[in-house]
């Protein structure tokens, strides 16, 4: 998992959640 994946991750969460 890289910097911008945990980026990614972040802004995925709070868009799917």
């Amino acid at each position: 998992m890289s910097c911008g994946d945990r980026k990614a991750t972040k802004v995925g969460i709070l868009s799917m959640g």
